[in-house]
């Protein structure tokens, strides 16, 4: 209630103030929007993943065989962003978009995944995700996002018999809605990895004669297309998350996820059985 304000209010200043959370959140949103771009099924090159609204036109193209980025020309102007250059993200955060992002999955076929089966197979996922799903109250938007007529509209609700909250989210191929996260002051870069983690493992196709095979490699490899020389003296992973590090000489990792293995997969959880950070 009203007794809450002032608490509330102390805490976002404690870190930082609004502007420090929305650096953070839009920090978070560039890069889960980098590796849902990013994600492609390997047997034909198709995009697993379209983006919906202003993050649909944010420049942020990565190449799947080096994981750099294909550097895009800075065309912000004073109103929006519609590219970015990420080297300049520091002088551009306030001009791009909010940290929510709309999506939905695509096959390997074209066909689309109902935002239903990708919200109730994420909570079943072991790190259980949930999404908000649908048209978002804003039935409006979501036609012009979609692409979806006048017609299309009104055969949706008479003859499928779609309306506001139901789980019917595929009509005639095409989807009725569209699946939304959203980043806020509490989240973490583990948050997005564990989102993605889930998209690729469950909708992405590979094909064991492409580039999906024998993704982790030994971190001794040495990179020939690295921009910079740079030298590795240390190396630390962390198997219980938010516990002493393990040092050691060499670890393997996941090339797509950038993320060690073993890094970070146990946590102490308390009575609940929610995991301490």
């Amino acid at each position: 209630g009203i007794l809450s304000l002032q608490p509330c209010i102390d805490e976002i200043y404690s870190i930082g103030g609004m502007e420090q959370i929305s650096y953070h959140t839009k920090s978070l949103a560039l890069e889960a929007v980098r590796r849902l771009e990013s994600l492609r099924h390997t047997n034909n090159g198709r995009r697993a993943v379209i983006l919906y609204g202003p993050w649909s036109s944010v420049v942020s193209t990565f190449n799947s065989d080096n994981g750099r980025s294909d550097r895009g020309t800075n065309t912000c102007s004073d109103d929006n962003c519609s590219g970015v250059v990420i080297d300049s993200f520091e002088t551009m955060v306030d001009k791009l978009p909010g940290p929510t992002i709309a999506f939905n999955i695509i096959r390997h076929d074209g066909s689309y995944v109902g935002y239903n089966e990708v919200s109730k197979l994420a909570s079943l996922y072991k790190h259980p995700i949930q999404f908000r799903t649908g048209c978002f109250c804003n039935p409006g938007a979501c036609q012009e996002a979609l692409e979806l007529d006048d017609d299309d509209i009104k055969h949706n609700f008479l003859q499928g018999g779609h309306v506001c909250g139901d789980e019917i989210d595929i009509i005639n191929e095409k989807p009725t809605g569209a699946v939304r996260i959203s980043f806020g002051k509490d989240s973490i870069w583990e948050d997005l990895d564990s989102l993605i983690t889930f998209l690729e493992k469950t909708f992405v196709s590979y094909d064991c004669c492409g580039n999906g095979c024998g993704e982790e490699e030994s971190t001794n490899t040495a990179l020939a297309s690295s921009q910079k020389e740079a030298t590795l003296s240390e190396l630390y992973i962390y198997p219980i998350k938010s516990c002493v590090a393990m040092r050691v000489s060499k670890w393997k990792m996941n090339r797509k996820t950038a993320s060690f293995q073993y890094d970070r997969e146990f946590a102490l959880v308390d009575s609940s059985g929610s995991a301490l950070r």
